[in-house]
């Protein structure tokens, strides 16, 4: 035992790396805390709702929306489980659960691959990165399919690394799984892996096994995907004909890079002097990983190669998703970059490894650091936040009975409180979403104070959940035509304040 403990010695970068790896372990840790809180958005409605159904439905409701099915499936299963064990706990909260899984993957990920392959500082930086850095942490709450394709994304990208490593047969194996997977999470994350094959493929082409293996691969996850491909250009004439994603420009490229590096917390001018940088750092670290190595032909060794695949992958889905959305359609938005932001600071981690010019390095690891502090400290606070109000809405909503009737002037407060109280529902001189209604009931339109009178003749109770500064003028006129409107409470659902009305 005495020389075991002997033969371990430590470097300063070897320490750090292990602080960062139990740091980011603390991280994982407070986030599934916070999953046992019953709160969900908008977005979240769909995934809430498609756990209550067969998996055969879910496959129909995701063939009627823009998203592959397996994503709902894991959702449902992981659910099922948890509710066959504490029936007595909320879905939402095993939803929130699964959710942490893939995350926890990742950190897997760090202390076996990672930390063998590229040593303790790698891991660190890795895990701490993932966990800590803008947009990112609060994916382990998101009841969406982000974290399970960031996970999925990342795992291939290590395969795709071993490939070019070592060319093994079981790399090729969880190249393949986990690439047919992700195209079946979510569809800008099997854009991702598309350009990860092919980047691999041009790497290992002169090998006539690894050859005929990638072209294997590719083949049989065609195969695999065949039976919803149909579904998939359905969907994408949905999507090209009428969508809800907003049109970009080439200027959204550098909104890109501003997604990647800004933090959630803090203060707006130090924010983005901190994301400058940040980008700064990256590129400098790049500039010297490249300059070290001298000769072109040294950038593309092992570590050259995982860089490449790891910037390639994410700049190609940037670009296909940016290029796309301006000269067809608008179809991209900035969080699909989440499943490929694993690689990403993989490979700045790895550049941060690289650097041996302390005056460098060390700083930089700083910077990086307290950015991801700041970030941390401030989806802790809107998450604590969000519980602390939940439990005081949760009391709000209580008071309504299942025989009232619920009106609201905002769709996104009405799908999002239809997940928790199944009243007879309207909205405001709008129709509710087709899908929501088809995942939860029908709900109607009210265009009139004369139709809520009508409710109030039948003896309902009415009670209005109004959004926004609107509303004050919605109430002021429904006084001016008779009806009497009383304020019992103004809540936060999840990101949505409402207030609470007694319409008689």
């Amino acid at each position: 035992m005495e020389h075991c403990m002997k033969s371990i010695k430590w470097t300063i970068k070897d320490v750090i790396g292990i602080l960062l790896l139990g740091s980011s372990l603390y991280i994982l840790g407070k986030l599934t805390g916070f999953c046992f809180s019953e709160d969900i958005w908008y977005d979240e409605v769909f995934s809430a709702g498609m756990m209550r159904y067969s998996y055969k439905e879910i496959a129909e409701f995701t063939a009627k929306d823009v998203h592959p099915p397996l994503y709902y499936w894991y959702l449902k299963t992981f659910a099922d489980i948890g509710k066959g064990l504490f029936r007595q706990v909320d879905a939402v909260v095993f939803a929130k659960l699964a959710s942490m899984l893939p995350l926890a993957g990742v950190w897997g990920m760090a202390v076996t691959k990672v930390r063998k392959e590229f040593g303790l500082l790698a891991a660190g930086v890795f895990s701490f990165c993932v966990y800590s850095m803008p947009q990112l942490t609060g994916y382990g709450v998101e009841i969406r399919m982000y974290s399970l394709a960031l996970f999925l994304v990342t795992f291939a990208y290590f395969c795709g690394y071993e490939i070019y490593r070592t060319k093994s047969k079981r790399a090729f194996i969880g190249l393949f799984v986990s690439g047919i997977l992700t195209a079946y999470t979510q569809y800008f994350s099997c854009i991702a892996i598309v350009i990860l094959y092919l980047i691999v493929g041009a790497a290992v082409w002169k090998d006539k096994k690894a050859r005929r293996n990638w072209l294997l691969n590719v083949s049989t996850s065609v195969v695999c995907y065949l039976p919803w491909l149909g579904t998939l250009i359905r969907q994408f004439t949905t999507v090209n004909s009428s969508y809800w994603i907003q049109p970009l420009t080439w200027k959204s490229l550098a909104g890109c890079v501003k997604y990647i590096y800004l933090p959630s917390g803090g203060y707006p001018i130090l924010n983005y002097i901190l994301a400058v940088l940040m980008l700064l750092a990256t590129v400098l670290l790049g500039i010297l990983f490249l300059q070290k190595r001298g000769n072109i032909k040294n950038w593309f060794s092992e570590e050259g190669f995982s860089i490449l695949l790891g910037m390639g992958t994410l700049g190609g889905l940037i670009l296909i998703g940016v290029g796309v959305s301006i000269l067809v359609s608008p179809v991209f938005v900035y969080r699909y970059m989440i499943p490929c932001l694993g690689a990403f600071w993989f490979v700045f981690a790895l550049l941060l490894k690289d650097c041996e010019k302390k005056w460098i390095w060390i700083p930089i690891l700083v910077l990086t650091v307290y950015v991801g502090v700041i970030n941390v400290k401030g989806v802790f606070w809107e998450e604590n936040h969000k519980v602390t109000q939940m439990q005081e809405t949760r009391k709000g909503l209580d008071t309504i009975q299942e025989d009232d009737v619920l009106i609201f002037n905002f769709n996104h407060v009405q799908a999002t409180v239809g997940y928790y109280k199944n009243n007879e529902s309207y909205l405001l001189y709008q129709e509710a979403e087709p899908l929501i209604q088809e995942i939860y009931r029908d709900y109607g339109m009210i265009e009139t104070a004369e139709q809520i009178k009508g409710l109030l003749k039948q003896g309902k109770k009415v009670w209005f959940l109004g959004s926004f500064v609107s509303r004050e003028d919605i109430v002021e006129e429904w006084k001016q035509q008779g009806l009497k409107v009383t304020e019992t409470g103004s809540y936060l659902l999840e990101r949505y304040w409402f207030n609470l009305y007694s319409v008689e």
